[in-house]
């Protein structure tokens, strides 16, 4: 559960990672060796980068990998997870990442995982501790737009086990602004370009998308205290430079758990309970295994093309959680592929003609699913392994009956 004494900043870190990584711009290396060679020092000393700065290895029309600029990290080279640049000899690495975040950038368009997109609109994503004048916003952005900021508005807290102060049911109060900007004037700040081939959105549509990603329970992923995720009003705020500067702001309202857990030696009743409902699917077994079963990812997008995007996820292999980074794949034409995820995060890929009998599962590993291709593009994704993953928000029950 959320404890009191860190909601507030689990939350507000959450907002702040999630819109970053769903529409933040990337800088597009084409492999590890050119991320390395970045240059990351500014001529006067200072790093040039912000920890809102993102990079994507981006080969074949397909991210393979996803990194966030830390200015503070000193964590060693490892060549996959940690890359130090060149031009460094002291703070500031490249981290990868993934998300089990998915968003769908285009109107009746496939979703993406966050780590998968190629790059965003927005340059600069801040969380705010008060409201701003427009004088001071526009300061603090220093001309990097378009941009995001949240403004942590407060909060409501209901008491559930009442005077007990341990747990409660708390709206968070935010408002999630957009400013935009375009000096070709004829409201494109708001509506987005008009120009043919020119993809640069308003924030109008900026907004749209944030709407589209954030509202539900997605976040629980996050925080899995978070119980549902609400948009509320929007307004303009301002419009300036004859229509050519916008800033359109939405309230927002998290809806969490949180509590003040017994200190170490406290002994209470059970009062309460937080229950976390989950989905399951046997795919191609007989019974559900809870110490073998698919979490979430690990599959293909159906297609042309024979070179994929094997996407990041997570098992329980043999009773333990196994994370998958996920990779890129060049699927042999006129093949079932099955994919075996090892305990070390590995995939086993074994092919054989389409319509074959399975091979054998590598041995202490998880089979996930099987694609099929043709001569041009796979033309079947499954799971053969069962799946279970939570749904929607944690259910509260009230174990003592008191109401509350």
């Amino acid at each position: 559960m959320l404890d009191a004494r860190t909601a507030q900043n689990a939350l507000e870190d959450a907002l702040h990672d999630a819109i970053l990584f769903a529409l933040g711009e990337r800088i597009k290396f084409s492999d590890i060796a050119s991320l390395r060679a970045q240059t990351t020092q500014g001529t006067s000393g200072g790093v040039q980068f912000t920890e809102d700065t993102l990079a994507v290895i981006y080969v074949g029309g397909v991210v393979t990998a996803a990194y966030r600029w830390s200015p503070l990290s000193t964590a060693n080279d490892d060549g996959n997870n940690v890359i130090k640049p060149n031009d460094t000899s002291a703070n500031g690495r490249w981290v990868k990442w993934t998300s089990a975040l998915r968003i769908a950038p285009v109107v009746n368009g496939p979703s993406y995982y966050l780590n998968e997109l190629p790059s965003g609109p927005l340059k600069r994503v801040i969380v705010l501790d008060k409201s701003l004048t427009d004088e001071e916003i526009f300061a603090l952005m220093n001309g990097t737009v378009p941009a995001v900021f949240i403004e942590a508005d407060g909060d409501l807290p209901e008491e559930e086990i009442l005077q007990t102060n341990r747990l409660w049911k708390t709206n968070f109060l935010f408002v999630i602004s957009v400013l935009a900007q375009n000096l070709r004037g004829e409201r494109e700040a708001a509506q987005g370009s008009s120009l043919s081939g020119d993809p640069a959105l308003g924030a109008n549509g900026i907004d749209g998308l944030i709407k589209s990603f954030l509202k539900g329970p997605l976040l629980n992923r996050i925080v899995p205290d978070i119980r549902d995720v609400r948009f509320g009003h929007a307004s303009n705020s301002t419009s300036a430079l004859a229509q050519r500067r916008v800033i359109r702001q939405r309230q927002w309202t998290v809806l969490a758990t949180e509590q003040n857990p017994p200190a170490p030696g406290d002994e209470v009743p059970a009062e309460d309970i937080t229950a976390q409902p989950q989905l399951t699917a046997l795919g191609q077994q007989s019974s559900f295994d809870q110490q073998n079963f698919l979490v979430n990812g690990i599959s293909v997008i159906v297609g042309i093309g024979l070179v994929k995007n094997i996407k990041a996820g997570s098992a329980m292999v043999g009773g333990l959680l196994v994370n998958y980074a996920g990779q890129s794949y060049n699927f042999p034409a006129n093949r079932d592929t099955y994919r075996d995820l090892n305990p070390n995060g590995t995939l086993t890929l074994t092919s054989v003609p389409n319509g074959d009998p399975a091979p054998a599962v590598t041995p202490g590993a998880l089979r996930v699913g099987m694609t099929s291709t043709d001569g041009s593009g796979t033309t079947f994704d499954g799971y053969i392994a069962a799946q279970k993953d939570d749904y929607n928000g944690a259910v509260f029950v009230d174990l003592d009956n008191d109401g509350s």
